[in-house]
């Protein structure tokens, strides 16, 4: 009756909390057998940052009092103040620690041959390295020796020249095993590395669980009840991969999803739900307002270092135009750019995009989508499929004695084509001289209808039709008073 009491005022909301007295009563509370079992996930939520893994244990026969029980299947980055329990009513937890058990990888016969030739290659690399350090004291040695300073003239011209010989032969001898022990170093340290990368992929194929919980449990009577432990990790995440395919002035842009986990343990008919929350914060932020959630109709099998693609978690209709950049000043080919609009406010977290167009085929660049905009543009490579070239048609420079003044005109014709099967919106774009802030520098501009002009520089659009070809001729003209040197505003 007294540990009932006890339960009600202290109740497994507060378990967290366990007050001093109730570990006193429960001290005299004999504690059963230890039990021992695996915890295996059945609902995992992947965010773009982590993941929420709810496991389960199968029916554990708990007897009234305390039991201690031992649950494996945790991930290796799991804390202990972010799990949570759920064992029904008459049961709670009042004690809990990480545990961890390596025996599985102790016993693994290939990760003991893989150490042993690991530690074998290092005590020879150090070996190596000391060697090297010895060659080269040596050889500081006999530098310093060979400016040998004779004072003594009983000591004969032919001997001094043989102890030279001699001192050149060894510093050839110690330079050739310097050369061949830098060569077994770097062999060395290859083994090293490929032995480190072998002993990680032997570590991702052990499928027993090495981390886990051990709790000690209340039960109000006998019962069989599963322990339900949720956790988060940051070893299971997934990235977006879109997909674009452009059609004239429509698009249909895919949601794939790359779905990787490194956790230590294997997923086995794990039901799966990705989610991303719109307001762009890092933080992931589980169930929150702005939260979008696929779900996947299908259990997952994803073992322990795997990843898998999922295909098309969602799809959206949008409206599409390419156009092509042209800048004769910059290059004769043209910079492809589409234009994605209707977007609807629906914000999508960063990735890559493989874009597919009409006459581009499939190209590759990164996904970055403002805070609920409703357009973005993507920049594509560099083509030939629509060129431009310009040419100088007139160039003067000419003295005007009325007024005293000096003028300069240049005139271009630039030709743009296109060679794809379909009409095509081109932007064209050249630099012009920045007007002048002097007064007396007078700037004409003679530019094609429609152009808009900016300082430095201006813009066309115009609709050029399939294997088309056309011309544009454009130039300025400059005027300021005599003894200005016009190249400074030309050349701006």
């Amino acid at each position: 009756m007294k540990r009932f009491a006890l339960r009600a005022l202290f109740g497994p909301t507060h378990c967290a909390f366990v007050p001093i007295l109730l570990l006193l009563v429960l001290a005299y509370v004999p504690v059963q057998g230890q039990i021992y079992t695996t915890a295996s996930p059945n609902s995992v939520e992947l965010t773009t940052q982590g993941a929420y893994v709810v496991s389960e244990t199968p029916a554990i026969a708990l007897v009234k009092g305390v039991n201690q029980v031992r649950i494996m299947g945790l991930s290796f980055d799991a804390q202990l103040d972010q799990l949570q329990f759920f064992m029904g009513q008459s049961a709670w937890v009042v004690h809990a620690e990480l545990i961890s058990d390596s025996s599985t990888f102790f016993n693994d016969p290939m990760l003991r041959i893989i150490s042993r030739a690991q530690h074998q290659m290092e005590d020879s690399l150090q070996g190596v390295l000391f060697t090297e350090s010895q060659i080269g004291y040596l050889k500081t040695i006999l530098d310093e020796n060979m400016g040998i300073e004779v004072s003594d003239k009983s000591i004969y011209t032919d001997d001094l020249d043989e102890l030279l010989g001699f001192y050149a032969k060894k510093l050839r001898n110690l330079q050739k095993d310097l050369t061949t022990a830098k060569l077994h170093k770097k062999r060395l340290v290859h083994q090293i590395d490929s032995l480190k990368q072998a002993k990680q992929n032997r570590l991702t194929t052990l499928a027993p669980a090495v981390h886990g919980v051990q709790l000690n449990i209340v039960a109000d009577f006998d019962m069989e009840q599963p322990v339900r432990i949720s956790f988060f990790t940051q070893l299971a995440t997934w990235a977006p991969q879109y997909g674009l395919k452009a059609q004239m002035d429509k698009a249909e842009l895919d949601v794939n999803a790359m779905v990787s986990q490194h956790t230590g343990f294997n997923w086995n008919n794990v039901q799966l739900r990705l989610s991303y929350d719109q307001t762009g914060n890092r933080k992931s932020l589980k169930y929150g307002s702005h939260a979008v959630t696929f779900l996947l109709p299908y259990p997952v099998q994803l073992g322990n270092g795997q990843s898998m693609f999922v295909p098309k978690l969602s799809n959206y209709r949008v409206a599409a135009r390419q156009l092509f950049v042209c800048d004769p000043s910059l290059s004769h080919l043209s910079q492809p750019i589409l234009e994605i609009k209707e977007l609807k406010g629906i914000f999508l977290p960063e990735g890559t995009i493989t874009v597919g167009t009409a006459t581009n085929g499939q190209v590759q660049d990164s996904f970055i989508s403002g805070l609920f905009q409703d357009s973005m543009t993507l920049s594509l490579p560099m083509t030939h499929e629509v060129v431009s070239t310009k040419y100088v048609v007139k160039e003067k420079l000419s003295n005007s004695l009325v007024g005293n003044k000096a003028s300069s005109k240049v005139e271009w014709v630039a030709t743009i084509t296109n060679s794809t099967p379909i009409e095509q919106t081109i932007i064209f774009r050249d630099r012009i001289p920045f007007a002048s802030a002097n007064p007396n520098v007078l700037m004409e501009y003679n530019l094609p209808k429609g152009a808009v002009k900016y300082n430095g520089y201006f813009e066309l659009t115009l609709l050029l039709p399939a294997n088309e070809r056309m011309e544009l001729n454009y130039g300025f003209e400059i005027t300021a008073p005599k003894g200005t040197n016009l190249n400074e505003y030309i050349e701006k």
